[in-house]
């Protein structure tokens, strides 16, 4: 090759007397002079343009490594990630990128990095589903892989009647925090329980996760998952022999709440239903409902709505009917079906007294819910302060003597000769105070009074025939977990672990030295 010509030409194989273009793929005939011709033609700089355009090929294929060093490198770049993220933890709309960007552009003129960034909704979209979403799947299964981890499933169904099977993950990082992530959202074509272990294995599977590592599994109380012939947790247990399942707690006690409401009269739910949405219904009996409030001289708040998957929201919207009695029987006079009802309601003596005794047990219930919703890990305290909560409810109508002979309150007989006598009856202070001060203002008489603590005792007892039903307090797992509970295990009072340790025998393996060293740190404290 000649270099004064660009290092294009050569002689042609055939014929010395003819050169030939490597970049055009072309023979030249003549001198010299032909071939200076052909160099600076339009052709063939065209082509020495795009071949310094064009990445060669071992350039292009890079490996993956190298691929992130040089997006990092790129501050722009980096900035787009970054904005992408904080988009998605913070669930800002995508909408709002591009109002976003300009705004950044216009509070940082001078910054180079700020005004070359072109993160508009589409491209943030695309970073947050193509990269950081991707990322962080292969990030979570390289971890998930190699360590053990629980699911949390739940099935939900859209405005459009699609079913769709979500999966959390929850697992122990490297920095020894418990973390829930994100794992799948899978479309569910078979909604029995064998499907959806179908759909588990297959997205565990897909992933490159051994369904070896599933040590748990949480799913709400329906008999499709908790069944003991073809429930999910069985199905599952054929592959994991050991797994750890357990139902939502919450959905327990509402559901025992649910059972003994209907120990109180039917027309209390009604008229907690009716005074909200009648009311919510037309501006101007919202208006009116106002003025009666500032006439009855009480606090002027809303109604609040009972929402049926907010559990949590009962004892509030109770608690504020009950408060704001008076002021409603004051205005809701009205002709109309709703408002009469509304309003004999109201004048029912006894229905004020059953609000305040619901406020006074679904506080203590609640107390226990709220810990089983919190965000951290409180199984190793599950069975202890169900115990408490227990032991609370039974003191409003068992006597002293009962619960102190058998010891455990979970091991008290519920009959009628364990029951303290229905004026003796603990049904909060509120309750009670109302009690008698209708009674002495001539409101109530006895047989309305008899009336109100025999459908109290009622509820009380159907409570906790619940609770007892749905809280196993002899489960081996739940009662040894308690060994872990770090206020327990420094106490001293461990005396061995070993029970916990044959529970889950998939969590140590066959490495006798792991189970002596966690073995003694917990037992020599």
């Amino acid at each position: 090759m000649d270099p004064e010509l660009g290092g294009f030409i050569s002689k042609y194989d055939m014929n010395s007397q003819h050169a030939h273009c490597n970049l055009c793929k072309k023979d030249i005939r003549g001198s010299i002079y032909n071939v200076k011709r052909h160099v600076k033609s339009i052709f063939h700089k065209q082509n020495v343009q795009a071949m310094k355009c064009t990445v060669p090929v071992d350039q292009f294929v890079q490996k993956p490594e190298v691929q992130k060093k040089q997006l990092f490198d790129d501050p722009v770049k980096c900035a787009e990630l970054r904005l992408a993220g904080s988009v998605a933890k913070e669930d800002i709309s995508i909408r709002k990128t591009d109002s976003l960007l300009q705004v950044m552009k216009s509070c940082f003129p001078t910054d180079a990095v700020c005004q070359a960034l072109a993160s508009s909704r589409t491209k943030t979209t695309r970073i947050i589903k193509n990269v950081l979403a991707t990322e962080e799947k292969v990030q979570l299964a390289n971890w998930l892989r190699n360590n053990k981890f629980a699911i949390i499933v739940d099935e939900s169904t859209d405005k459009s009647w699609t079913k769709a099977l979500v999966i959390i993950a929850k697992y122990v990082d490297a920095n020894y925090n418990v973390r829930e992530v994100f794992l799948g959202l899978l479309d569910v074509h078979d909604a029995s329980s064998a499907g959806q272990k179908n759909l588990i294995m297959k997205c565990l599977s897909d992933l490159g996760i051994p369904i070896q590592n599933l040590m748990g599994i949480g799913f709400d109380n329906a008999s499709l998952n908790t069944g003991s012939v073809k429930g999910l947790g069985v199905l599952l247990k054929e592959e994991v022999p050991n797994l750890f399942i357990l139902g939502c707690r919450s959905h327990s006690l509402a559901l025992c709440a649910t059972y003994a409401a209907k120990k109180l009269p039917e027309g209390l739910e009604v008229f907690n239903h009716d005074i909200v949405y009648y009311i919510a219904s037309s501006p101007k009996r919202q208006e009116e409902f106002k003025k009666c409030q500032e006439f009855a001289r009480v606090e002027s708040h809303r109604q609040l709505q009972v929402a049926n998957t907010r559990w949590l929201s009962l004892e509030t919207s109770v608690k504020r009917i009950a408060s704001h009695g008076e002021g409603d029987a004051a205005g809701d006079k009205s002709s109309k079906e709703k408002a009469s009802r509304i309003l004999a309601c109201m004048k029912d003596p006894k229905i004020k007294g059953y609000l305040y005794f619901i406020a006074f047990v679904l506080e203590k219930v609640n107390e226990l819910n709220i810990e089983f919703q919190s965000s951290k890990t409180p199984i190793h305290r599950l069975l202890q302060s169900s115990r408490v909560t227990y032991l609370a409810l039974l003191r409003c109508f068992v006597t002293k003597e009962a619960i102190a002979i058998a010891g455990d309150p979970f091991r008290v007989k519920l009959t009628p000769p364990n029951f303290l006598k229905l004026e003796e009856l603990k049904l909060g202070p509120n309750t009670l105070n109302y009690i008698a001060t209708s009674s002495s203002a001539g409101q109530l008489n006895r047989q309305q009074v008899q009336t109100i603590h025999t459908n109290c005792l009622s509820f009380l007892v159907e409570m906790c025939l619940q609770v007892s039903i749905r809280i196993d307090y002899k489960d081996e797992t739940l009662v040894n977990l308690r060994c872990i509970d770090p206020t327990v295990a420094v106490s001293g009072k461990v005396d061995t672990i070993v029970p916990l340790m044959i529970r889950f025998p998939n969590l140590l393996g066959d490495s006798k030295g792991e189970s002596d060293t966690l073995r003694d740190k917990l037992e020599v404290q």
